[in-house]
Order: structure tokens, then C-alpha cells, then sequence
């Protein structure tokens, strides 16, 4: 795997003053707020949600009421942990290599980051775009996501028979820990899954 820096063009900066280190989780189903006995879920698109972790522990209404952090703040403060945690001297660090998949005859890379599963980066649109735009570079074109499972994060430049036949196996395989076996876009910024009638292979 190499590791590629890139300069940080992010807008979110980390506070010096949280009582804890705030975590992004990506939420594989479409809400907007959880009831405040319930977990906060921030929605993203009609497919994820952003959930807020204190460490690896998701926080509710009621733990963000009595901390007195919003969840908006909350949310952005986590987003700057996760680029603080990849940052560099040289801007942010991203570890790309290629993952090859039986009868895809075109390229995938598999992408990580320091800190958090790479997945989470998709629940907030500073650090999406922080990774969609690198690959955008690498590719040449906007990329295509695959996140068939917690911490396993797929760029490619189309979609194909046999690679959306590859990330289905994987997130059938992943119990707990799936995601989306769909081909995702970063549409301003937010996961947004595509769900096309039918795949067509090209080969």
C-alpha cells in the first residue's frame, strides 16, 4: 500500500476544549434524528446517517444535552478530529493500493487513512470531499465508491458486472459490520447510493 499527502483544504479546525475525543460513524440506513433515548443519527442521504461516537461508543441525545454540545457542533468537531488524526507536515495522509477483482478488467483501489475506519469518513461532507477530491486527482475523473463493510473503502472510475457482483459478496459476508453493496457518488459532499435497474457488463 502506498501512501500518498495532499494539501488540506478542509474548513474544519479541532477545539482545544472537548471533555472527550468525538468519533464519526457511518450508519448504514436513512434517519435524521433518533428519539433522545436513542442514539443520534444526523442524516446524510436517503441511505446513511452520521452517527457520533465517543470513542467506539455511539452517543445519544441525552449524552449531547448533558455535555452541552449541539449536535451540529458535535458532528464538525468529530469531522476535525478524523482530518487532525490524518494530517501531516505535507497535508493529509491517505494510503491507496490496488485490490484486484476477478473479471473487472478496469482499476480499484482500496483507500485507508490514519485513526478511524476509512468508511467513516463518508458521514461527514469535509472529509468526503477530502478523499473524493484526492482521487479525483489520482483517477483523473470523479471516482466511484464501493463501502461493502466497516472499514473497507473502494475507488474506481465505473461500475461493472462483475465488480458490483464482487462488492455484494463482500457485504453478504460481513454480518454486522455491512455497509452498502450499491456504487455510492459524493454528491456535494454527502454518500448518495446509485441503485441502477440493471448492471451492464461491458467486457
Amino acid at each position: 500500500m502506498r501512501t500518498t499527502t495532499f494539501p488540506d483544504g478542509s474548513g474544519v479546525h479541532v477545539s482545544t476544549n472537548l471533555a472527550h475525543p468525538l468519533n464519526l460513524r457511518l450508519l448504514p440506513f436513512p434517519v435524521s434524528r433518533f428519539p433522545p433515548t436513542g442514539h443520534v443519527g444526523i442524516a446524510l442521504s436517503a441511505g446513511f446517517a452520521a452517527g457520533i461516537c465517543a470513542g467506539d461508543r455511539l452517543l445519544t441525545e441525552g449524552d449531547l444535552l448533558r455535555s452541552g454540545i449541539p449536535v451540529r457542533t458535535a458532528w464538525d468537531r468529530a469531522a476535525a478530529g478524523a482530518l487532525e488524526a490524518a494530517r501531516t507536515s505535507d497535508g493529509v495522509r491517505v494510503y491507496v493500493r490496488t485490490r484486484p477483482v476477478p473479471g473487472y478488467p478496469g482499476s480499484i483501489l482500496q483507500v485507508a487513512v490514519p485513526g478511524r475506519p476509512t468508511t467513516d469518513w463518508l458521514a461527514h461532507p469535509e472529509t468526503f470531499t477530502t478523499i473524493d477530491r484526492h482521487l479525483t486527482t489520482v483517477f483523473g475523473k470523479n471516482p466511484v465508491w464501493f463501502a461493502p463493510r466497516v472499514g473497507e473503502l473502494y475507488a474506481t472510475t465505473g461500475d461493472h458486472a462483475a465488480l458490483q457482483a464482487w462488492a455484494t459478496r463482500r457485504f453478504h459476508d460481513s454480518g454486522l459490520d455491512a455497509i452498502c453493496p450499491e456504487p455510492i457518488h459524493c454528491t456535494d459532499g454527502f454518500p448518495v447510493v446509485e441503485r441502477p435497474a440493471q448492471v451492464q457488463d461491458n467486457s
